[in-house]
């Protein structure tokens, strides 16, 4: 499906030229993340959104350490931490990119490249997605591969 310049429904994202269709599965009104969700990415560069390993911090444990105790992240690889609205790099030796997601999985804020000892902090965040330095620069469809990494965690 192509859509030049169009708005898609609250289900998709539309970039100028390029569009990400999402299509979610209905669960009680509500829409709900199913594995089969498709994700088509088409456009003038003709570009995919890169497949994305994100692990998943729940627990109170897990979301204290996050990365600090952890070799610098892969290419493609992640942190989720849910819930959370800040973040911090004390003691980290590494930067990294800090994304925030509402409830809805959709970018609300992007701190890219935060290095050692700052923070990092949005109010109206429910998640936060903690990705190598310099990802959200050199990859176009970020989003799209967030919300398909937490589709499937």
């Amino acid at each position: 499906m192509y859509f030049p310049d169009h708005r898609v429904s609250n289900s998709g994202q539309t970039f100028r030229g390029d569009v990400i269709v999402e299509v979610l599965a209905r669960q009680s009104g509500k829409a709900a993340c199913r594995k089969i969700s498709i994700y088509l990415v088409v456009g003038r560069a003709f570009g995919t959104a890169p497949i994305l390993r994100l692990r998943r911090a729940t627990s109170v444990s897990r979301r204290t350490v996050g990365l600090l105790t952890s070799a610098p992240l892969g290419e493609h690889e992640g942190l989720w931490i849910k819930p959370c609205m800040a973040v911090h790099t004390m003691g980290m030796r590494f930067p990294i990119d800090v994304v925030f997601l509402n409830r809805e999985r959709r970018v609300l804020r992007v701190v890219a490249n935060l290095r050692p000892n700052r923070f990092a902090i949005c109010w109206q965040a429910s998640s936060v997605v903690e990705l190598p330095a310099h990802y959200c620069s050199r990859y176009k469809y970020y989003a799209a591969a967030i919300r398909r990494a937490t589709c499937t965690v």
